[in-house]
């Protein structure tokens, strides 16, 4: 995987890396690397992380867990990518990190990571990719000679470190991920040591203690069957496929694509309330990842629909729920009651019930029926 990410190309440290649990592993660990390393090194004790966004949550959650500053920085609405000139505004003497996504994950865009990388050399801090979706297809896509696909990995100077998820088109089991470091020093920092306990010399590269070697050996077996040419075939597919599905939402002058997606794409309406064509075409067999603010709808292409008549189908299956949306856009959708943003935006009486709702949810989940 370092390979993968042209690790080759530094020359100002030692790359290394740790397999994760997943991709929320990949990116706590890079938090925690962070910060210890920040403490250790230049005396940070009130440590601040800046993100996009639409970065992942898990790094909310990381900095929630580990008591770091989390500040956002705005995305341009037309680009969907980060403004640079808003996170170099969030930086300061505490801040451990920043962090460019490859792609996000509502939108399938890339951040601008040459500008970023420049601004935390800069800035001297560090600058996490996170590639978490697109790291085992986005470099196969580069090499394909996909225009949307600019540098994101060790070339660009001021990248210290990448997630990237097995799991995802890499074709592996859930239960791992990647997480790549420009030197050594920054990924031994989440590294964990107790010599003195009674039960023994204690150690572990980071939070995990078991792990299963069963998931480690799938990946590692996926990955060599597969091979380089096994990942460039599908991601060639998926590609093709994905501008071909763009284009039939570009074929109706109702929807508007978000930013300039990759092999991911979102697109909204500024005619009707796009969860309209949501409910429609549920009805016909397919699933979209809602999203909010602005209500849009996501598609991450994957093999399934590479197969023949499926671009056809989505075409024809788009057209007619446009039609529909136009008929019904004085009603309101059904979909976006669980899945849309709050009219108006997001209250505090809206949060409070829907930090109930997930409560209930998740009580349900773990519960054992009676």
């Amino acid at each position: 995987v370092l390979d993968l990410m042209h690790a080759g190309a530094v020359t100002d440290g030692e790359p290394s890396g740790m397999v994760t649990s997943g991709g929320t592993g990949s990116i706590l660990h890079a938090v925690l690397a962070y910060r210890d390393h920040a403490r250790a090194q230049r005396g940070i004790t009130q440590p601040n992380f800046v993100k996009p966004e639409t970065g992942h949550p898990a790094f909310d959650k990381a900095c929630e867990l580990f008591g770091v500053e989390l500040r956002r920085a705005p995305v341009n609405s037309e680009t969907t990518t980060v403004e640079t000139a808003a996170v170099d505004e969030l930086i300061d003497d505490e801040t451990i990190a920043i962090l460019g996504s490859a792609c996000n994950y509502g939108y399938g865009t890339i951040d601008p990571i040459a500008e970023l990388g420049e601004l935390a050399l800069t800035r001297e801090v560090g600058l996490h990719v996170d590639s978490c979706l697109g790291g085992f297809i986005l470099p196969f896509g580069e090499e394909l000679g996909v225009e949307a696909i600019p540098p994101f990995d060790f070339r660009v100077e001021g990248v210290t470190s990448i997630s990237a998820d097995t799991h995802k088109y890499g074709y592996s089991l859930k239960g791992t991920s990647t997480l790549l470091f420009r030197d050594r020093a920054l990924r031994n920092a989440a590294y964990f040591f107790l010599p003195d306990w009674s039960g023994g010399k204690y150690f572990s590269p980071g939070m995990d203690g078991s792990r299963s070697d069963g998931l480690l050996a799938a990946t590692w077996a996926s990955m060599i069957v597969n091979g380089r040419e096994g990942y460039r075939r599908y991601a060639e597919q998926i590609f093709t496929t994905s501008a071909a599905m763009q284009d039939a939402v570009r074929s109706h002058p109702e929807l508007r694509l978000l930013g300039e997606p990759t092999f991911l794409f979102a697109f909204t309406s500024d005619e009707f309330d796009i969860y309209h064509v949501n409910d429609r075409m549920k009805e016909r067999g397919w699933r979209f990842n809602g999203l909010q603010y602005p209500n849009a709808l996501h598609m991450a292409v994957t093999r399934p629909q590479t197969q023949p008549g499926v671009v056809d189908a989505f075409a024809a299956d788009l057209a007619d729920a446009v039609a529909y949306a136009r008929a019904h856009a004085d009603e309101p959708p059904v979909s976006a009651a669980i899945y849309g943003g709050v009219p108006g935006g997001m209250t505090l009486e809206a949060e409070e019930f829907m930090r109930a709702t997930m409560a209930q949810l998740l009580d349900a989940m773990q519960g054992v029926p009676a």
